[in-house]
Parts: C-alpha cells; sequence; structure tokens
C-alpha cells in the first residue's frame, strides 16, 4: 500500500523538499560547529588564580562569549526554519494522503493508527526533525551555560572593580 502512494508525484515533491532542506542544512557540520565553539571557550579556564584574577583575561572571556552565544543563536534560528519548513511538509503530505488515499486508510481504524501508518511513509522526514530537534536542544543547553558562565564572569569583573576602588582608598 504504502508502494503506492510513494510512487505519486506528492510523494516524489515531498522527497525533493527532504532533500532540498538536507543539502541546505547539513546536521554533521552544524554538530561539528557545535562542538567546536563549544571546546574553544575559554571561560572554562576561570579556575585557574592566574586567570580569574586578569582584567584583560575576564574581558577577552566576555568578548568571546558574546560572539559564540551570537552565532549559537544563528545556528537555531537556522535549524528552527528548517523544522518549521519540514513540519510543514510533513503536515501537508499527511493532509494529501487521508484526502486523496483515504480508501487506503481504511483498514486503521484509530486516528492513531491512521497517523501511524503515515508516519511510516515519511519516516525519513520525521527522523530529520527528531535530529534537528535534538541539534536545537543542544544548541540551547550551551547557551544557558553561556548565559550562566556570564553571571560568573560579570562577579568577577565586579569583584575586580570592588578590589581596585579600594586600593584607591588606601
Amino acid at each position: 500500500m504504502s508502494k503506492e502512494i510513494k510512487s505519486t508525484s506528492t510523494y516524489k515533491k515531498y522527497g525533493r523538499i527532504l532533500t532540498a532542506q538536507q543539502e541546505r542544512i547539513n546536521l554533521a557540520e552544524l554538530k561539528k560547529e557545535m562542538i567546536t565553539l563549544h571546546l574553544s571557550r575559554k571561560s572554562s579556564e576561570l579556575d585557574s588564580p592566574k586567570n580569574f584574577l586578569s582584567h584583560r583575561f575576564l574581558m577577552e572571556v566576555t568578548g568571546q562569549e558574546r560572539r559564540i552565544r551570537a552565532r549559537l543563536v544563528l545556528l537555531r534560528m537556522r535549524l528552527e526554519t528548517a523544522y518549521n519548513t519540514m513540519l510543514d511538509a510533513n503536515k501537508a503530505f499527511a493532509r494529501y494522503v487521508v484526502a486523496r488515499h483515504a480508501n487506503k486508510l481504511v483498514n486503521y481504524k484509530t486516528k492513531e493508527a491512521r497517523q501511524n501508518y503515515i508516519q511510516h511513509i515519511i519516516e525519513d522526514g520525521v527522523n530529520y526533525l527528531g535530529e534537528i530537534s535534538d541539534l536545537v536542544k543542544n544548541i540551547e543547553f550551551l547557551i544557558k551555560d553561556i548565559d550562566s558562565a556570564g553571571f560568573t564572569v560579570n562577579n568577577f569583573v565586579a569583584l575586580h572593580e570592588l578590589t581596585n576602588e579600594r586600593g584607591k582608598v588606601n
């Protein structure tokens, strides 16, 4: 039954949309970039007394964290756009199957069974959505980590300013 649906021009169009999205958004490259950005963060070196006592180092960390966060936000935006495009394609194809191939869905008595059948037909698109979703979650986790590290860096900067003011008073 699904072979018949997969041979339609609508399914082929769906396949072209999926392929175009996969070519436009290379998830492996984005994941590699995300990991590289994370590993390049200097904020992980804050536990060294030499570093957290250095005003210059703290300023470098602040700038780098902002740049990395901005890049991660851009990556997340690209992924969310791709996710929404594929989600729309999946929904449109599901509506097509329900409208044009209702006779093939008669054997599936419940709505859930029909949805599972359709999900099976568009399995590659569903899996791609899952991969995008997982990468977005990882990026959001890193953004939260950067925000948390920014709080720590700001506290160190405030501490520096406080100690510099005390030195001037004495």
